[in-house]
């Protein structure tokens, strides 16, 4: 009988300290900084694919994809559990790199600072320019996204929002 309540004491003392750190580590990755890391795309007809597990290792992640006429900058981070996929520009200023720190995406060209989980800007030169988000779907261990999606969000965060 003792050693099966010494078992169970062990045992309900081991997932209690594997949930603390588990919740640590959540919260030291919130509270982070991460500098992009690019990763390539794959490309079949519209549908574009980013690995899964390259985003959630990286935490932060810039891709390009190449148009007829132009090549488009994304970002697909994961901040706080969700997974995320922008346009990655600051147009006033030309950037297209983004760092994420503390719950923000702050422009490593002007410093302007987004707001992380919605793309709007909270302080700084561009912060008209809101970072618009792709939608995507995951299938099999990839991030799959439309071409046609990439282009309109890459589209509407070139365009100010209004004050």
């Amino acid at each position: 009988m003792r050693t099966k309540r010494n078992s169970l004491i062990f045992l309900f003392l081991a997932v209690i300290s594997l949930l603390t750190v588990a919740a640590c580590s959540s919260q030291s990755m919130a509270n982070s900084t991460v500098k992009q890391v690019t990763i390539n795309p794959q490309i079949s007809g519209d549908v574009v694919s980013l690995s899964l597990s390259a985003v959630e290792s990286n935490i932060n992640s810039r891709f390009l994809v190449k148009t007829a006429t132009h090549t488009l900058s994304f970002m697909a981070y994961e901040y706080d559990t969700q997974l995320y996929v922008r346009a990655d520009i600051c147009p006033p200023c030309g950037s297209e790199s983004f760092t994420l720190t503390k719950g923000t995406l702050v422009c490593d060209r002007c410093g302007t600072v987004f707001n992380a989980k919605t793309g709007i800007g909270m302080k700084g030169s561009c912060l008209r320019y809101a970072k618009q988000s792709v939608s995507y779907e995951i299938v099999d261990g990839t991030i799959q996204m439309k071409s046609a999606d990439l282009t309109i969000a890459f589209q509407n965060t070139l365009k100010p929002v209004k004050s």
